[in-house]
């Protein structure tokens, strides 16, 4: 045991060359027993979120406040705003996913230290579309992710500009009843009597 440990330090790559870690990750405090109510919340709101979870939290009210349009906008569906949300969904992802992108695969700015495949993003391949893996990776995610991300997010804000989501509540609703309203009446419990 001490033998593998001692080469993991050595080189954090096994023999199919997947990352492997010197230690164990431990139990988180939120999971801690007996609890640790102030190590749980500090493992909430420091070790899990700091600083990276902040950043997008901070980024999704910017996106919500400033660059959604107005929810009365949406109440019909029209290129323009589709357009818009269409745009600013790519502009995000290319800057944090792109980002990231470039950081770890093109600049190599971590080189392999926590990579988890010891292999690089494949260039000159005939598999990828130009020969390039992360080129392929940004098309694909560019034309078709965001035109998902964008449908998905144009009909839920329309369904929420329109009032139509206590309509959806309201068939979801039914939905879950209607089997129990086939039971035999003793399964369904008491029925309710109206009060005075």
């Amino acid at each position: 045991m001490l033998q593998g440990v001692m080469l993991m330090a050595l080189n954090p790559y096994n023999a199919t060359g997947t990352y492997q870690p010197d230690k164990l990750i431990g139990l988180p405090l939120l999971y801690a027993w007996p609890p640790r109510p102030f190590g749980a919340l500090r493992y909430l709101f420091y070790d899990l979120l700091f600083p990276w979870g902040y950043f997008f939290i901070g980024l999704a009210f910017v996106t919500w406040y400033y660059m959604t349009p107005p929810l009365a906008t949406m109440a019909e569906f029209e290129p323009g705003w589709i357009g818009l949300l269409w745009l600013r969904n790519a502009a995000l992802l290319t800057l944090v996913a792109g980002g990231l992108h470039w950081w770890f695969y093109l600049h190599r700015g971590q080189h392999k230290e926590y990579k988890f495949d010891d292999k690089w993003p494949a260039t000159g391949n005939p598999k990828f579309l130009w020969g390039h893996q992360v080129r392929d990776n940004m098309f694909w995610s560019i034309a078709s992710g965001v035109t998902f991300w964008t449908a998905y997010e144009a009909v839920t804000y329309w369904i929420y500009a329109n009032a139509a989501c206590s309509v959806l509540l309201e068939y979801a609703a039914f939905l879950f009843r209607t089997p129990f309203n086939a039971l035999p009446t003793g399964l369904q419990g008491r029925p309710r009597v109206a009060s005075p």
